[in-house]
């Protein structure tokens, strides 16, 4: 077995094994979405058996920080060891590549093995309910104490008509995918990523519940 950097012609291998090791296209689909900052590929006898990538997170100004998956075996490959090299192999090239943290979402009985900690003991907010599987792993300056990722997403009026969503939701994938924009969010520190609105409808009911009390306790209302 052998660890390396993935190529393009890896793409559909890559997809293959995200795809069989969560037994959904949805991790796939994001693992060749991104526009890594490192992306390597465990290689068994010529074949890929494993994947996991890197890819930047927007903290704050000046931090450099980097979130660790999707990460995925192919489940005829796992229990020999992969998934530790890979997420070996990515700190390395976080460390390499001068990173002050990884952050990751995952078992922390698994990766505590790795050095990661809970987030929250480095004095990053949880906002999101994560709890332990919100893990951080410092390799260089500490975290600035109350930094929390972000994911924008951009939403529309209720009763917007279903025609305009699809025309806006087909601009916006287009601009994110020029190469100027890309660039342009890579430089700010975000990872350009299009979708679709159910995917977006589904993320937003999900967090609902999460989101829902801590608002209310608040008395912050929907405007």
């Amino acid at each position: 077995m052998r660890v390396r950097d993935a190529t393009p012609a890896d793409r559909a291998a890559i997809f293959a094994v995200h795809a069989a090791a969560f037994r959904t296209e949805r991790e796939a689909e994001v693992a060749v979405a991104l526009d890594p900052e490192a992306s390597l590929v465990a290689e068994e006898d010529g074949r890929v058996v494993g994947h996991v990538v890197l890819s930047r997170l927007a903290v704050e100004d000046g931090y450099r920080a980097v979130a660790l998956g999707p990460i995925g075996v192919l489940p005829e490959a796992q229990g020999r060891g992969l998934g530790s090299a890979l997420v070996r192999a990515a700190l390395a090239a976080a460390r390499d590549a001068g990173e002050d943290a990884v952050v990751l979402l995952g078992n922390p009985a698994y990766y505590g093995r790795f050095g990661f900690v809970a987030a929250t003991s480095v004095g990053l907010p949880d906002p999101f309910g994560w709890r332990d599987a919100f893990q951080i792993v410092v390799l260089g300056a500490p975290p600035p104490r109350g930094a929390v990722p972000l994911w924008p997403r951009p939403f529309l009026v209720a009763g917007t008509p279903a025609a305009a969503v699809t025309k806006l939701n087909e601009a916006v994938n287009a601009a994110v995918a020029t190469p100027a924009m890309r660039e342009e969010l890579r430089n700010r520190g975000f990872v350009a990523m299009g979708g679709k609105p159910q995917q977006l409808a589904k993320w937003t009911a999900e967090q609902a519940p999460i989101w829902g009390p801590v608002l209310q306790a608040a008395g912050i209302k929907p405007e």
